[in-house]
């Protein structure tokens, strides 16, 4: 990560706050935290974790609850994990649906929620369009490319897949080489597949507008308040204790870190970085004139930000013992190694600077499923677990937690991730480690 643009107002805690990425840095709001929590407290509702997952919920209880007394804790300020970090697409592809579309029992339900995440996507755009929240909305599609016969097969099967149940082209379209290359030049594209149902957005902006907007509605937001420990109807924090009727969990790969909690989800880093901006020649060149999205099947994605950047990500690893790694600057390894995969794939930006890296963590259930959970006699819920694409599941799900906090009866209580149990325990270390890295292994080179 390159150094925060100077700012000499700011405190050296906002300062680190923009150095976690440059979706954060380049927010002109000011990033002093907001007040902490310094007593104890009650109210109905406590939500831990101030990402997209726990400000959605907030959002929709108060949309239908507007007496509520919601409190959101945060252990540092809104969108610092995973919203304010990740690759900035706001999509209808989710791998996750597959297995549920495949299982007769599912098949039904996982319809349905493939049909409210395709809505998802312009529906957040009018929300943050209602709200006031500017996060650079760009409703232009994704394209997916194949480098080889492959990936060009299996992303043909998926698409097969998605127009046997219901989503059909334009929704899910295979496309050849020619088509492919209208859209992108990503070099060594052979085929690809397009959906118009995504959107490109700036996920720090969406993040703090959101957090904006659930405080505008009466919702408490208490940052750097670390919840320490989980309990009945409390929450133990390093500021004191939270009391509620309803104490909901929302922290991604972040529960990692809280008290028993340590092997429920793991940790999976993801690396980014972006170019300083581009002319309009080079736009035009590797065709992101329109900021639509792309991805490449074997590793790598992004789009053109809102000035002209190429945002570009890969996948990551696992760290030993769960752990989350917070320097993923300019000159390390990893980044030099991004740097000569978005050259292989666009050697048109060779010699183009390269302004920000960073790095985040995503969760991963031991089941790969993400799930909505709420213990009804406990007063407990958690959702989670959305892996690599979850801005707009996160809305989901914050909606469907809400719904079943509420005691709701509506079509989202009844979608397949809407669980009675908690995804199974990952495996003590070693054996979380050696699994992990070994799965990723054998899937790059034997992939399904």
């Amino acid at each position: 990560m390159s150094e925060a643009i100077d700012r000499p107002t700011e405190s050296d805690l906002a300062r680190f706050y923009r150095s976690q990425s440059f979706w954060l840095d380049s927010i002109e709001e000011s990033l002093e935290p907001l007040p902490s929590m310094e007593e104890d407290l009650q109210c109905d509702i406590v939500i831990v974790g101030a990402g997209f997952t726990g400000l959605w919920t907030a959002y929709f209880l108060k949309r239908n609850a507007p007496d509520l007394d919601v409190v959101v804790l945060e252990k540092e300020i809104a969108g610092f994990g995973a919203a304010g970090r990740n690759g900035g697409a706001c999509s209808s592809w989710w791998d996750s649906i597959f297995p549920w579309l495949r299982d007769p029992e599912t098949r039904e339900a996982a319809v349905n929620l493939q049909r409210r995440l395709i809505d998802t996507v312009p529906r957040i755009g009018e929300i943050c369009a209602s709200e006031g929240i500017d996060c650079h909305f760009a409703h232009n599609g994704l394209i997916m490319t194949a480098a080889n016969e492959r990936e060009a097969q299996q992303l043909s099967k998926a698409a097969h897949v998605l127009a046997k149940y219901g989503f059909p082209a334009p929704d899910y379209e295979y496309l050849d080489q020619a088509a492919t290359r209208e859209m992108v030049a990503t070099e060594g594209a052979i085929a690809s597949l397009f959906t118009p149902h995504n959107a490109a957005v700036q996920p720090a902006r969406l993040a703090r507008g959101l957090a904006g907007a659930v405080r505008a509605s009466g919702v408490k937001l208490f940052e750097r308040s670390a919840a320490v420990r989980l309990e009945q109807g409390r929450v133990v924090t390093d500021r004191g204790v939270a009391r509620a009727d309803t104490v909901l969990l929302a922290a991604e790969a972040y529960v990692s870190k809280l008290a028993g909690f340590e092997r429920q989800l793991a940790p999976i880093h993801s690396r980014m970085l972006v170019t300083a901006p581009l002319d309009e020649t080079l736009k035009e060149t590797i065709g992101g004139s329109r900021r639509r999205c792309f991805a490449m099947s074997g590793d790598g994605y992004g789009h053109l930000t809102a000035d002209g950047r190429i945002a570009f990500g890969a996948r990551g690893s696992y760290y030993f013992g769960s752990r989350i790694r917070k320097n993923f600057g300019l000159g390390t390894r990893e980044t030099k190694w991004m740097r000569e995969l978005l050259f292989r794939s666009f050697p048109a930006l060779r010699g183009v600077p390269v302004t920000h890296a960073w790095g985040g963590a995503m969760a991963l259930p031991r089941n790969e499923k993400p799930f909505v959970f709420l213990d009804g006699k406990r007063r407990f819920g958690w959702a989670g677990g959305h892996a690599s694409a979850g801005v707009a599941p996160s809305c989901m799900a914050g909606e469907t937690l809400a719904d079943l906090v509420l005691g709701l009866d509506t079509v989202r209580v009844h979608e397949p991730w809407v669980v009675n149990e908690l995804p199974p325990l990952w495996e003590p270390e070693p054996l979380r480690w050696l699994g992990i890295t070994g799965v990723k292994a054998w899937r790059r080179f034997f992939p399904a």
